[in-house]
């Protein structure tokens, strides 16, 4: 006898094994400090060889233009230093700040979907144990 509980059950686990195990696990393989931290890391290093990259490629073209004065001048490039810095401070805590809401939603949500994944299989398992205790006191019964 075919129970629509138990299929209904074995069907969402299998799912979930199918299509989002693999992801959810490599997540819960930390703790949520750690997993998001590391990420806010290596965000934070993205970030800043982007902006140097940047960097030198504007300087490289400023140097390379010869109507350009810009360098010549400390003054300049002083208030171009701090704007840079300013710049650069802006869009690292704009990222990082970015970084941590992401990760931690997304360890979040790995972390619900492995408790939804652990009471499907409990229930399961308890499905499993009534059916065994009804066969055992004669209930009748087959196993799936």
């Amino acid at each position: 006898m075919i129970h629509e509980e138990k299929v209904r059950y074995m069907t969402q686990a299998a799912c979930f094994e199918e299509k989002q195990r693999r992801k959810a696990l490599a997540i819960m393989r930390y703790y949520r400090k750690d997993y998001i931290s590391s990420h806010m890391i290596l965000i934070w290093l993205s970030v800043t060889a982007a902006f140097l990259i940047g960097v030198f490629m504007w300087l490289f073209y400023q140097v390379g233009s010869t109507s350009s004065m810009v360098l010549t001048n400390f003054t300049s490039l002083v208030l171009i230093g701090i704007i840079l810095i300013g710049i650069y401070l802006i869009l690292t805590i704009i990222y990082v700040f970015a970084a941590y809401w992401y990760y931690s939603e997304k360890y979040d949500r790995a972390k619900q979907l492995m408790k939804k994944y652990q009471m499907t299989l409990k229930q399961l398992n308890r499905l499993y144990e009534s059916e065994e205790s009804a066969s055992e006191n004669g209930l009748g019964g087959s196993r799936l």
